[in-house]
């Protein structure tokens, strides 16, 4: 049995490491092609729904809001989308924001803010995160085998 965990453990850090990584690289990259085929304008909040989620700080749940957005298509549509958002924004009735959204499904493929405004260092971090676990993993693979 304890062959077999002393085998399993450092192929299942590299593993994860490698899937955290390519997990969160796909995602930058699909943002940013994203947000170099999506068409900017200005929405307006008219609607917020709050909902508790199951991640808390201590004993208390975090709140996950919805906004609901209507802007303008640069086909003349009026459109309202309830878009998801982080835990860390907070949004307002009648408050005026930038969205970002793909000409043939606005709603479905939304995003709020500036393009220059976007998390890049988060994104890196995260990658970083699992580039470094991906070479733990490699290196105690390698030193276990050797």
């Amino acid at each position: 049995m304890d062959k077999v965990v002393s085998i399993l453990l450092p192929v299942g850090f590299t593993l994860f490491g490698f899937l955290w990584t390519v997990g969160f690289t796909t995602f930058v990259l699909r943002r940013r092609a994203f947000l170099k085929r999506a068409l900017e304008t200005t929405g307006t909040v008219i609607d917020v729904e709050v909902s508790h989620s199951s991640m808390s700080v201590g004993s208390a749940r975090l709140p996950h809001h919805f906004p609901t957005v209507r802007f303008q298509t640069a086909d003349g549509r009026l459109v309202d989308c309830k878009i998801n958002v982080s835990f860390q924004e907070f949004y307002q009735v009648g408050q005026s924001v930038i969205v970002n959204y793909d000409a043939q499904k606005p709603c479905k493929f939304t995003q709020l803010g500036n393009r220059e405004s976007q998390p890049r260092g988060k994104y890196i971090l995260f990658i970083g995160i699992g580039v470094f676990i991906l070479l733990i993993g490699l290196i105690w693979s390698i030193l276990h085998f050797l």
